[in-house]
């Protein structure tokens, strides 16, 4: 799908898409050679395809830079991704289409994977807003910082660290990002400390405003040099998919597209989390801005 938006006023979203296949919830973790019946089967776009289609919803148009198959998995994703109205003008056709497995249960899941984090390079015009992970960023650094520099906002995810080393060379990126929005094991582990307001301050002293979001505790955020705390809306979570992609969208919108002051957009993202737990799969069960009260 191309779309027709002006570059300087589009969402840009980096990172890699995949095909979700959502199943629960089950009564515990998976069992060895057992098979487990559920009632809730969903398939859906995941991984960046949740930010780009949570913009979307909330009526922002939005650029998705990703890989996406030319296989049956990787059409399926490319159909869901037009319906939703992402601009996929800028993906790399690929042969296989990455897919996840995700099975909740008890508030968590367990997910096995099978592709590639490997990215195309970014380019072209500035958008108003670009969305991605430290280590996208850190791979496009000379383009991001060209970005910037011409107005567009920057908006990072931290990466899970599979070694476990926490290094914060690792987040050199974040120097040249708005905001960064780490969860709070993340946060915490990266900061080596056992405080969250601690942990803000810290990624903050990178040169970015910090929100740390804490799950069903809300989010810690450490934003104009103040700490601010804000509560996540009680509900019956079903599944948390892509809660935090959809919390990160939604913070871009919220700041970035209505001008919310900081206490106003982080509880419109807090919002938009918590009803994306509600439904199966993340972008399936992201918001519409008619969802979600103030936006």
């Amino acid at each position: 799908m191309a779309s027709q938006v002006p570059a300087a006023s589009q969402f840009a979203v980096y990172g890699p898409t995949f095909l979700d296949v959502v199943m629960g919830p089950l009564d515990g973790p998976p069992v060895p050679g057992r098979e487990a019946w559920v009632e809730g089967a969903l398939m859906c776009a995941g991984g960046a395809a949740n930010q780009a289609i949570a913009l979307a919803r909330l009526g922002a148009p939005v650029r998705l830079h990703s890989r996406v198959g030319v296989d049956q998995m990787g059409q399926f994703v490319d159909e869901m991704l037009a319906c939703e109205g992402v601009d996929t003008s800028s993906c790399e056709r690929v042969g296989d289409q990455n897919v996840t497995v995700s099975l909740f249960f008890d508030g968590d899941r367990a997910m096995t994977t099978r592709g590639t984090t490997a990215l195309p390079r970014l380019g072209g015009d500035a958008p108003a807003c670009l969305l991605a992970d430290v280590r996208g960023i850190s791979a496009n650094s000379e383009v991001v910082s060209s970005w910037r520099e011409r107005g567009t906002w920057v908006l990072a995810d931290t990466a899970w660290d599979e070694a476990g080393a926490w290094d914060p060379v690792g987040l050199e990126a974040l120097r040249v990002a708005d905001v960064c929005t780490p969860n709070e094991e993340e946060a915490l582990a990266y900061a080596r400390t056992d405080s969250v307001e601690d942990a803000a301050r810290w990624f903050a002293s990178f040169g970015c405003d910090c929100v740390v979001t804490c799950g069903k505790n809300g989010v810690v955020a450490c934003v104009d040099g103040r700490i601010l705390r804000v509560p996540a809306p009680a509900v019956n979570a079903v599944d948390t998919t892509g809660a935090g992609d959809v919390f990160s969208a939604a913070l871009a919108w919220a700041r970035q597209a209505r001008r919310m002051s900081w206490p106003e957009a982080l509880a419109l993202a807090c919002a938009a989390a918590a009803h994306s737990t509600q439904g199966i799969g993340g972008s399936s069960s992201a918001p519409y801005a008619a969802d979600l009260p103030g936006a």
